[in-house]
């Protein structure tokens, strides 16, 4: 399923705000600009939508860490 897709049923079922996801569309776009001059663009849509997967990850493992310690003190 395309990453634009993923995000209208993310918005439809309620797991997104519209802005949230139109924030991590332009960065997806951002991304996807970015990689498309080195690479194809089936590649490069994979590689935007890698790296933004990665980050978003880590982002919210460091959420859970930070409510653990917030617990915690």
């Amino acid at each position: 399923m395309p990453f634009q897709d993923c995000l209208i049923s993310a918005v439809e079922q309620g797991a997104l705000s519209r802005e949230e996801a139109q924030a991590l569309n332009d960065d997806f776009d951002a991304r996807f600009a970015e990689a498309r001059m080195s690479l194809g663009d089936e590649a490069a849509a994979r590689q935007a939508q890698a790296v933004l997967e990665t980050e978003l990850r880590m982002q919210a493992i460091e959420k859970r860490r930070r409510a653990v310690l917030t617990e915690r003190a």
